[in-house]
């Protein structure tokens, strides 16, 4: 860029010239497009729907289609699961096993079923309840700590 523009407050890439130039290659053709930002939002939308894992669905994909998955609710202070089983199920073989974000129901004929979880959860707190063909998990949700704790530093 000549210097005199340089000197009076121009910039050293004159953006006009650099379209000029584009346009007289050829290369700006088809780009009035980059003027909506319509096609962005779609093209973003479609890359992040196929490169980000879809949650996996209450069941975790291990439910059959005849089976009904489980109600998943939250309330103030905790997230309850409730699993529909029928009245002559064999509860011997059936376990509950909670994790801070999964709940797992296993010893079932038709194996073991999982559900994930909307919020992170105390597994200790956790209770299970039979009546009326319900069974009933009910677990305490983590509370997020928001204090700072201090670490210390170490020196070398």
């Amino acid at each position: 860029m000549p210097e005199k523009d340089q000197k009076a407050g121009g910039s050293p890439l004159d953006f006009n010239r650099i379209e000029e130039w584009l346009e007289h290659q050829g290369l700006l053709k088809g780009l009035g497009m980059f003027s909506s930002a319509d096609w962005i939002n779609e093209m973003v939308g479609r890359a992040v729907s196929g490169s980000l894992p879809k949650k996996p669905s209450a069941m975790n994909g291990k439910m059959r289609p005849s089976e009904k998955q489980p109600d998943v609710f939250e309330t103030h202070r905790f997230v309850i699961v409730k699993f529909q089983l029928a009245r002559d199920t064999d509860f011997s073989a059936i376990r509950v096993f909670v994790r801070p974000d999964r709940v797992k129901l296993s010893g079932m004929p038709e194996g073991d079923l999982n559900t994930d979880l909307p919020r992170l959860v105390v597994p200790s707190s956790a209770r299970a309840l039979y009546s009326s063909g319900v069974l009933q998990i009910k677990i305490k949700k983590r509370r997020m700590d928001t204090g700072y704790v201090e670490v210390g530093i170490r020196f070398e």
